[in-house]
């Protein structure tokens, strides 16, 4: 009898209470086996029915414990997967600079001054650079110095704390902003702040270092983007879908883009759910022509991209990819600064 009554209370305690959603097709069975357990009305079979009805609605809705540990579970292992993706150089640069297939084409904001467009070339320099000390009881001290020969322009790289791997004749991918010194009041003002810059110290063959970002990583090949210019896309981050997605416009009508995402399921009929920032959906259409191969549930994919609209009946971004491919950036080892 006692087993019963433990039953029983398990059973009422699961019962959906007042104001709660409305209820799921299973409950119109359910409060009738309630009712029979607790009158002991074929007791065994009621009792066994409601476990189905219940893993049912699991399948729906966590509403057991066994449910919700496993959807908690879900949900941390897909967050370890985002944090991990973004740990990755496709990761890192997809988010921290704007892509382009030809560097010395890249549309900077007229205004953007901090904005970081991708360039790459080899390292034609790098030199230990002594320098004297901050003031008159500091030691002097030596800066390693990196020049890259980009294709938009060179970039001279003050490594402080020499955290790039870069020798003359390494390939370097570097994010920067248009011009080396973009904003000099601004340089000015933080030397008025924490005190003459590096910069100001160095020999003359060094001066016009890169003061905002810049974002540098040594690769063994050209990154891959540089082989889309049959399509010259625009790169639209994980951000700029989000705005696209909150404010149900898509400013880029006219252009195929192109953007790092996490795929997040695979759907029926080519169709994929993808991230964009802040684990929010969009759809991708995958047409039969195109490769898909480099789509892996949990994984990150480049997407070249382009007819834009929103899905009325899902609420959905859609958009139908053109080209797909894993990874833009093939690391050398050394680490984004």
């Amino acid at each position: 009898m006692w087993f019963r009554r433990l039953t029983l209370g398990l059973l009422l305690a699961m019962a959906r209470p007042a104001g709660a959603a409305l209820p799921d097709p299973t409950e119109t069975e359910r409060d009738p086996l309630i009712d029979r357990i607790a009158r002991g009305v074929d007791y065994e079979a009621s009792v066994r029915r409601f476990g189905e009805l219940l893993r049912a609605r699991d399948r729906v809705q966590a509403t057991s414990e066994a449910a919700r540990q496993k959807e908690a579970a879900t949900v941390a292992q897909a967050r370890a997967s985002r944090e991990a993706l973004r740990a990755t150089l496709d990761g890192h640069l997809s988010r921290g600079c704007r892509l382009v297939a030809e560097p010395r084409e890249a549309p900077f904001s007229k205004h953007a001054w901090d904005e970081l467009w991708i360039d790459w070339g080899k390292v034609i320099r790098r030199e230990d650079v002594k320098i004297p000390g901050d003031n008159a009881l500091a030691d002097d001290r030596t800066v390693r110095m990196i020049e890259v020969a980009g294709r938009r322009r060179n970039y001279r790289i003050a490594d402080e704390k020499r955290q790039l791997a870069l020798a003359a004749g390494d390939l370097a991918v570097v994010c920067a902003t248009r011009d080396a010194d973009h904003d000099p009041a601004h340089r000015r003002m933080l030397e008025t702040i924490e005190g003459a810059s590096v910069e100001d110290r160095l020999p003359a063959a060094w001066r016009g270092i890169e003061h905002h970002g810049p974002l540098v990583a040594r690769v063994r090949e050209l990154p891959h983007i540089a082989n889309k210019a049959r399509w010259n896309p625009v790169h639209v981050t994980e951000n700029d879908l989000w705005w696209a997605i909150h404010d149900a416009k898509w400013r880029y009508s006219d252009r195929d883009v192109v953007t790092f995402a996490r795929v997040a399921s695979a759907l029926a009929g080519g169709l994929y759910e993808m991230e964009a920032e802040d684990g929010v959906i969009w759809l991708m259409e995958v047409p039969a022509s195109v490769d898909a191969r480099a789509l892996v549930v949990g994984k990150g994919v480049w997407a070249v991209l382009r007819d834009a609209r929103f899905d009325r009946v899902r609420k959905k971004l859609l958009l139908t990819a053109v080209d797909l491919e894993a990874s833009y950036f093939v690391a050398a080892g050394a680490p984004v600064r």
